[in-house]
């Protein structure tokens, strides 16, 4: 399943105009390490579930005792039972996965290359509480989820509006590339009738924009200068491991997520239509952005907007 999801959102954004055909180059890239990795962990583990003694026994099996081999045996299936999950399978550097830049972000949990984490915060327009990850299915147009953490909202508010501010240019990744719709708008979060009138939108960027409050204690009308920023907003204050901030409902576990993904001064992370992280990178490194997706999408004709 891991394999076609991959090679199947990197053919959707070719077929679809927005990515260079070369991308296609980086399934090979990605996946063939995790195929060698799981067919020599499978041949270890089922010599050693058999009780037999694994083709390439470089950790000296034939010699240990009983007892020994036992305890081999589970020491190896913890120490890659994050990996027969899926959960634990790290891609390499390249195009997609800027893991050098993401680990310029001291504390952060989310490294380019891996999955990304699963955590909880409010929709906004309903006060539910959502699993993140979850907002954007499967089933959406197939793009980059680009989740905007505010930490501190007061003092971000200069570099929110110069990140909200660098996207409405004509220069910016999210004017510049523009693919054909294949899938319909399904699979996108609910939104306010006056949100969809008055932000800038391209279905292959989803903007999520978590702001690091109680739902109860900021408004819409705070995040007027945020547009596009501002389509799809989230309150962090339902993740465990927040802060207590009150007594007021809301106020039990303020910032968890910024602080389970080891964000909370605030930070972009570029997700990849499978669910990986593609970038991390501080709120006031707009051009980082256009960067990254220069590097592998291509520019839309003039008149050839959706």
């Amino acid at each position: 399943m891991m394999d076609a999801m991959n090679l199947s959102f990197k053919l959707h954004l070719v077929l679809s105009g927005l990515a260079q055909p070369d991308l296609l180059k980086t399934y090979e890239e990605e996946r063939w390490p995790v195929g060698k990795y799981l067919v020599d962990f499978d041949a270890q583990f089922a010599a050693l579930f058999s009780g037999e003694v694994p083709k390439k026994d470089i950790h000296g099996v034939g010699k240990m005792t009983q007892e020994e081999k036992a305890q081999y045996f589970v020491r190896v299936q913890r120490e890659n039972a994050e990996f027969t999950s899926g959960l634990g399978v790290k891609y390499v550097e390249n195009k997609l996965n800027w893991i050098s830049k993401a680990s310029e972000m001291k504390g952060s949990k989310l490294v380019a290359g891996q999955r990304l984490d699963a955590g909880w915060a409010t929709r906004f327009i309903n006060g539910e509480p959502v699993r993140i990850i979850h907002e954007v299915q499967f089933n959406s147009p197939g793009g980059f989820r680009i989740y905007v953490l505010t930490g501190p909202l007061e003092k971000n508010a200069s570099k929110l509006r110069n990140l909200a501010k660098s996207l409405l240019k004509p220069t910016s990744f999210m004017n510049r590339y523009h693919g054909k719709v294949l899938a319909g708008l399904e699979g996108l979060p609910g939104l306010s009738p006056e949100a969809a009138q008055v932000s800038p939108f391209n279905p292959f960027f989803i903007f999520l924009l978590i702001v690091k409050q109680n739902r109860f204690r900021f408004e819409l009308s705070d995040l007027d200068q945020l547009s596009p920023l501002n389509r799809y907003v989230y309150a962090d204050d339902h993740q465990l491991g927040g802060d207590k901030i009150g007594d007021t409902e809301g106020d039990e576990s303020v910032g968890g997520l910024h602080k389970k993904w080891g964000l909370e001064d605030g930070a972009v992370v570029v997700v990849r239509p499978d669910g990986y992280v593609g970038l991390v990178l501080r709120l006031d490194e707009p051009e980082v952005l256009n960067q990254y997706f220069a590097g592998f999408l291509k520019e839309t004709a003039m008149g050839a907007k959706l």
